[in-house]
């Protein structure tokens, strides 16, 4: 008898965690609305460490649409999880749409450079294991609430193992940032929010990645 309370037991726990968990990413619900796309965006799967125009190309002609000076959403997949990104079709490069983000440049070493916006000298060069750590400290921006775009750049001799790597960890120091906010404001875990606190956490910190293939990287020494 007490064997079978014990399986029963085990068999409701187990059915209350997955309510608030996904078993193959490792994340909860609540995390996942924040980084995933929207079932209205194309997922797409392509090498990252293809030419920066065949990636352009391949969105352009997929979704038929013109890009140019644009953002356009869409999704990565990374393993088990998909992340949300966009890429801005830089016809005309401006200057204010540089400033206006938070840089993190990678090179084959696994190296970040990380510049906030509206800074020239505020950068740090760290390893691609420690952006979780950076963005716990500084994210989101407090002096600029629209200064919270991440955009992340590599070089040309960059792999795709690195580049997803990055993606990933830029992903979980989002969440670990929105944690923090999250015992902040509701006095709660993130992953214990209702679905109407996760919204207002959502619109207020959106998940912005931009991914943009070539990059400043020579900033990082060797």
């Amino acid at each position: 008898m007490k064997k079978i309370s014990f399986i029963g037991l085990l068999i409701l726990t187990v059915l209350i965690y997955s309510c608030g968990n996904d078993f193959k990413s490792g994340y909860c619900k609540n995390q996942l609305k924040l980084i995933e796309p929207n079932t209205e965006l194309k997922l797409f799967e392509f090498k990252l460490d293809s030419k920066p125009d065949s990636i352009l190309n391949l969105i352009e002609n997929t979704l038929k649409v013109d890009i140019c000076d644009k953002v356009t959403n869409f999704g990565v997949q990374l393993e088990d999880l998909k992340i949300k990104t966009f890429v801005f079709g830089e016809c005309n490069v401006t200057f204010l749409h540089k400033l206006s983000s938070n840089e993190i440049d990678l090179n084959k070493n696994g190296d970040v450079l990380i510049q906030m916006p509206n800074t020239y000298d505020g950068f740090i060069v760290t390893k691609i294991d420690s952006i979780p750590n950076w963005f716990e400290k500084h994210y989101p921006i407090k002096h600029n609430l629209h200064s919270n775009v991440i955009r992340l750049s590599w070089g040309s001799d960059v792999n795709q193992k690195l580049i997803k790597k990055a993606i990933k960890n830029i992903a979980d120091g989002y969440l670990m940032s929105l944690n923090k906010k999250s015992i902040m404001s509701f006095n709660k875990e993130l992953c214990e929010l209702s679905e109407r606190e996760t919204d207002k956490l959502k619109t207020e910190n959106p998940f912005e990645l931009e991914l943009r293939r070539v990059s400043s990287s020579k900033r990082i020494e060797e």
